[in-house]
């Protein structure tokens, strides 16, 4: 699920009804996305790659899976897990927590 117009990518301020435009578009790219995956786990075990932003307070694609258990593998930053990378991490000093996680 990709755009093919990533001009959006370079705005540095966006107006309300743009904010508004993106969250819809993410709600419903998530609720696909869920869709999609628990037609797999129907069938057997499956190995989703999914980025930490779904795991964000609100995100509606965890949510929506019909799997209760979970293996997350999650970037630390100085220790500390985070949605995003701050600002002029070193590489080499990032590293990750693999933990077991249920809904």
């Amino acid at each position: 699920m990709c755009r093919k117009d990533k001009s959006f990518l370079e705005k540095k301020r966006r107006s309300s009804k743009e904010i508004k435009i993106e969250e819809e578009i993410l709600f419903k790219r998530e609720l696909n996305q869920s869709s999609i995956i628990n037609q797999y786990t129907r069938k057997g075990l499956v190995f989703a790659s999914l980025g930490i932003y779904h795991f964000r307070a609100g995100g509606k694609l965890i949510p929506n899976l019909d799997e209760n258990n979970f293996i997350i593998a999650s970037p630390l930053f100085n220790g500390k897990e985070r949605l995003s990378p701050p600002s002029k991490f070193i590489k080499s000093e990032v590293s990750y927590v693999i933990k077991s996680v249920k809904k």
